[in-house]
């Protein structure tokens, strides 16, 4: 590992545990200066050790990384406009996905049963969400919760293609993604934000770990 990968590292671990911490306490200021610099060390890391630059990741990546920049004012606008950033992570990650599916190695018995899972937690969402959520967002909020389980089902056949420890990792990642935006929307819109501990620090958390696993498992592979 070269000095310049283990110093961004080192500022990928500062960052995050200033803004964990700051998330703990609840302490806006410190975790609005502190989110911008998180997924910008991931990406700095990713093009220090990728032999080859998969685009369609880095693309990914900056998407994410503008969504937690309009993430960070309060509105709904800013919220909805944060969603199309993150809409596009999502599809950039199944880009990055597809070219290592064999769909002859795919185990539809599972993967069917598992994209109905994500599928279900979508309905209930929307269903829960429905009195709390301006009617605007109702159809962008399910789309996005369908982009994000769409790239978990490709993350999932991934795996099942490779079977191997990146693949794994990768999805491990990606189903954290999820649980981040259930948290997010949790905290947002829903009363279920008092049963989530925490709030933002689980969401970042989660968040953090997801975009940091998706990316070290494809280096990986």
């Amino acid at each position: 590992m070269t000095a310049l990968k283990v110093v961004f590292l080192v500022f990928l671990v500062g960052f995050t545990t200033a803004h964990l911490i700051s998330s703990w306490k609840d302490d806006e200021k410190r975790r609005k200066f502190s989110k911008p610099f998180i997924v910008p060390c991931i990406v700095a890391y990713y093009f220090l050790s990728a032999e080859t630059v998969c685009w369609p990741l880095v693309a990914g990546l900056i998407a994410s990384w503008l969504g937690d920049i309009l993430l960070i004012p309060k509105g709904h606008k800013w919220f909805a406009l944060g969603g199309v950033a993150f809409f596009a992570t999502h599809v950039f990650f199944v880009m990055t996905y597809y070219p290592y599916i064999d769909f002859a190695c795919v185990n539809w018995y599972v993967t069917i049963p598992v994209a109905c899972l994500y599928l279900a937690a979508d309905i209930f969402l929307t269903v829960h969400f429905r009195k709390s959520t301006p009617a605007v967002l109702r159809p962008p909020m399910s789309m996005y919760i369908m982009a994000n389980g769409t790239m978990n089902v490709f993350a999932l056949m991934m795996y099942m293609t490779l079977r191997n420890q990146p693949a794994l990792i990768v999805y491990i990642g990606a189903v954290l993604f999820f649980i981040s935006d259930f948290s997010c929307f949790s905290v947002r819109y829903s009363d279920l934000r008092d049963y989530i501990p925490k709030k933002h620090f689980t969401v970042m958390l989660t968040y953090t770990v997801a975009v940091f696993m998706i990316t070290q498992g494809l280096l990986l592979l």
